[in-house]
């Protein structure tokens, strides 16, 4: 694992490199993550969905994938219905507390530990935990902060090319449909610039952000995204009887830090900007052990 982490924060370097030396300006991580979330992450998630036979795994990890979501959400709304939290900080934890950086982070981590074939599962939890968030997530965000959330969703939904892709790539492969070889080849080429764009893009918008300012409730939020989360996810796939990569793939991705999204949400939101920015920067520097001790933590939990 130690390969696959110097490689992972190496190339986060390169993007924070770039800023602290002027040759990228403050924002320039924008038009990346656009061709990022919307043509290059669904090319990869197509090809690699194409490619992978639906059966009743599939469905048993996408259901895995789903439980700790309505959990954690079901938990944070118990937490602000009780006023134990304020409803900020309610509604940043509940855009924290599962929805971490699967795609720019962990697409490139599924891929470098269990190889690209890996990466149509990570698709598959991918779809359930972006249309989670997008749906009951914004949903249970509009009812803690009072905003409007039907306008935001829907628009979020209709432009999300990463779900859309994940239904066409799944029909299609249901259907026993082969694509044709220029498609497919297409699709992996450009596919192919998801994993070191998404983390060089990663390491650009880190450059400046706050650290050690907001400590307690910076802790609180990666407690639960790297703690409780995770620790979800491994219950529920002791629940649905998942082993071996698949559940290795979903204990990978429910450790990833926060994402850009997170702070975009929050943002939309005004749900304390500073403090989901501070809380990606610490769960990022957090990720670093937790990537390096996978193997280790995994083999404990699961005996393999």
């Amino acid at each position: 694992m130690l390969d696959i982490v110097l490689t992972i924060f190496a190339v986060i370097a390169l993007g924070w490199l770039a800023r602290h030396f002027g040759i990228l300006a403050q924002g320039s991580q924008k038009p990346l993550n656009d061709y990022i979330y919307y043509v290059s992450m669904p090319a990869l998630i197509l090809v690699r969905l194409m490619a992978t036979k639906i059966g009743g795994e599939q469905v048993a990890l996408l259901m895995a994938n789903a439980l700790p979501v309505l959990a954690m959400v079901a938990l944070v709304l118990a937490l602000a219905r009780l006023k134990i939290l304020q409803p900020k900080l309610a509604g940043a934890l509940l855009i924290t507390s599962f929805f971490g950086n699967i795609i720019f982070m962990g697409f490139p981590a599924v891929q470098l530990r269990f190889g690209p074939a890996a990466l149509g599962d990570a698709a598959i939890i991918t779809f359930i935990v972006n249309f989670l968030i997008f749906t009951l997530g914004l949903a249970s965000l509009g009812f803690i902060s009072g905003k409007s959330w039907f306008k935001f969703a829907q628009e979020k939904l209709a432009r999300n090319t990463i779900i859309a892709s994940c239904i066409i790539g799944a029909a299609v492969s249901l259907a026993g449909l082969v694509p044709p070889a220029w498609l497919s080849g297409l699709l992996d080429f450009v596919g192919s610039t998801t994993s070191p764009l998404a983390l060089f893009s990663m390491g650009v918008f880190l450059y400046g952000q706050p650290l050690g300012s907001r400590s307690k409730e910076v802790a609180l939020l990666a407690i639960f995204k790297l703690a409780i989360f995770p620790l979800l996810v491994v219950v529920s796939l002791l629940i649905f009887g998942l082993r071996g990569t698949p559940a290795g793939i979903s204990f990978m991705e429910a450790l990833m830090p926060l994402a850009v999204t997170n702070f975009i949400i929050a943002e939309k939101f005004d749900l304390d900007g500073e403090l989901v920015a501070e809380a990606i920067v610490t769960t990022t520097l957090l990720s670093i052990p937790l990537i390096l001790g996978f193997d280790s933590i995994y083999a404990i939990i699961f005996g393999a």
